[in-house]
């Protein structure tokens, strides 16, 4: 996509590209067969083949490569659109952290929840190398918290984790090095 995206910005016709490939991705038709944008098509027809099977086309929107796209274009929006859609429908594998970060400044409540899920998820592991894997997230959390001056939100949230995992020793002494 980005390399498409920097040989075709020099021939200015980028957005109708653009247009064409998001909605390849999300509905699987190939912009060049479709009759009513093959007029606003300007690249060669595609050489791919289409696809034989009828399943083929549950493949289809292509969630985390929409992700990938409005990462990339700052879209974070289309973002947590893309993220929420592709969750329910079971498509999205472990993107959840990149959709956090690149949605904290301006949907922080969903970027805390999708942390908190790693942060459980890893401590569920009950091992020490799980423990320190969660802490850079135990971080995000606190830092996006304090920005929000919701440090007692902080305070209450690790004091819940410390009293739940109390017998932890070696996960106590990681929260307590926060």
């Amino acid at each position: 996509y980005r390399k498409l995206e920097k040989s075709i910005k020099k021939t200015k016709c980028w957005s109708n590209v653009r247009s064409a490939l998001l909605n390849y991705l999300e509905t699987g038709v190939r912009p060049d067969l479709k009759p009513k944008t093959n007029a606003t098509w300007p690249l060669p027809a595609c050489m791919l083949t289409l696809p034989e099977s009828k399943s083929a086309k549950n493949n289809f929107p292509v969630f985390d490569v929409l992700i990938k796209i409005a990462i990339h274009e700052k879209q974070p929006d289309d973002v947590l659109k893309w993220y929420q859609l592709g969750k329910n429908a079971n498509a999205i594998y472990d993107m959840g952290i990149s959709v956090a970060d690149a949605v904290e400044s301006t949907h922080p409540e969903e970027a805390l929840i999708i942390w908190k899920r790693k942060v459980d998820k890893e401590i569920a592991r009950v091992k020490v190398s799980a423990y320190q894997d969660a802490a850079p997230y135990l971080k995000k959390i606190r830092t996006l918290y304090q920005k929000q001056c919701r440090t007692g939100t902080w305070n209450s949230y690790l004091l819940s984790i410390m009293e739940q995992h109390k017998a932890k020793r070696r996960l106590i002494e990681i929260l307590n090095n926060l």
